[in-house]
């Protein structure tokens, strides 16, 4: 499985999360790149939307190509909590983000025949978790203080 992340956010949580980004997200790949999730989908995609009042009309975005064996969702972050969050709510945020996401796609490939990704699903979301996990368990408390200054 290919995972791809990004994210649309406003000034005032880039920060924040470029840090998960770089420390969770894009790790995520490495650990779980190997792993096959049936041969429905093939590359997944979850970019969050963080983003201010003034670019609140952003619409979510919840694409699925079956002939490219590739999904897009981007779903909205409510950008207060996340700007006000500390590490742990941020990284809750985050991953509950990218759940939804997985959940659309998994949603989708349940209601096609041809459909594999939704057999696949809860292995899928549990290597998910634990690895997101796993990777936030790996930042230094050092780390942790200085995001939480963000």
């Amino acid at each position: 499985m290919t995972f791809y992340f990004s994210t649309e956010c406003s000034v005032g949580v880039d920060a924040k999360i470029g840090f998960l980004l770089n420390e969770i997200l894009y790790k995520i790949e490495s650990k779980l790149g190997d792993k096959e999730y049936g041969e429905e989908i093939v590359g997944i995609t979850a970019i969050p939307i963080i983003v201010s009042d003034e670019f609140s009309n952003i619409p979510e975005r919840k694409y699925v190509s079956w002939k490219n064996k590739e999904s897009d969702v981007r779903l909205k972050i409510d950008y207060d909590s996340f700007k006000d969050g500390d590490f742990n709510k941020c990284c809750d945020l985050l991953l509950e983000n990218c759940i939804q996401s997985y959940f659309i796609v998994c949603e989708r490939s349940a209601k096609r025949k041809k459909g594999d990704f939704y057999i696949h699903y809860e292995q899928f979301i549990k290597d998910f978790t634990n690895t997101f996990n796993d990777l936030k368990n790996e930042i230094s408390p050092e780390e942790i203080m200085n995001f939480n200054c963000l």
